[in-house]
């Protein structure tokens, strides 16, 4: 008997519990409705952010072991300012994860107040090309170019030229060869790649 009673109260807490969620799912319905959150959702995209590009924006005096690198990184592109070489380029290499573009978002930070013109992009493995370029002549010359005024790669490459000539020009760029090989052709001044 005292068997037969306990099952019957274990029955009776699980119907309610039943009978409570059962509600639960009626007013979340009724606030889906209510609210039109079906379509504020479906309507959303989901963005995976590098959790290592967060690293880029900590302020300088949290950073550990950066100080040795960025100094040597800043003598390398310093040394040829006194006798107006055109270019200098280093490269930052190494694995992932290991802070390469924390170092030169550093080394960004405290020369680009030494030049009229700079630009620091990143770069995806499959780059739009148009975009870069357009991305890059917009943070140099300070100005928005939209997809109807930049015209061809030719074009942009042609317009970054144009602007850059007899100016310093600071850019750091990460991933991508072609880009590379464009900066170093069409600028005059100082480029920095972090691959």
């Amino acid at each position: 008997m005292k068997n037969s009673l306990g099952k019957m109260k274990a029955r009776r807490r699980i119907g309610n519990e039943i009978h409570d969620l059962k509600k639960q799912i009626t007013e979340v319905a009724e606030r889906n409705e209510r609210y039109k959150a079906r379509e504020v959702f479906s309507k959303a995209k989901n963005t995976t952010v590098d959790p290592r590009a967060l690293a880029i924006f900590q302020h300088a005096s949290e950073l550990v072991g950066i100080d040795e690198p960025k100094a040597e990184i800043i003598k390398l592109l310093t040394q040829g300012a006194s006798t107006q070489e055109k270019m200098n380029l280093v490269s930052i290499i190494g694995s992932g994860g290991m802070g390469k573009t924390t170092l030169a978002n550093q080394v960004y930070q405290d020369l680009k107040g030494k030049f009229q013109c700079r630009a620091f992009l990143s770069v995806s493995r499959n780059p739009d090309m148009m975009n870069i370029l357009r991305t890059i002549l917009s943070e140099v010359s300070g100005q928005r170019y939209t997809d109807t005024e930049a015209g061809s790669i030719q074009h942009l490459i042609i317009k970054i030229t144009d602007f850059l000539v007899d100016k310093s020009f600071m850019s750091i760029l990460f991933f991508h060869q072609l880009v590379q090989e464009i900066m170093v052709n069409v600028c005059s001044g100082v480029h920095v790649d972090a691959k």
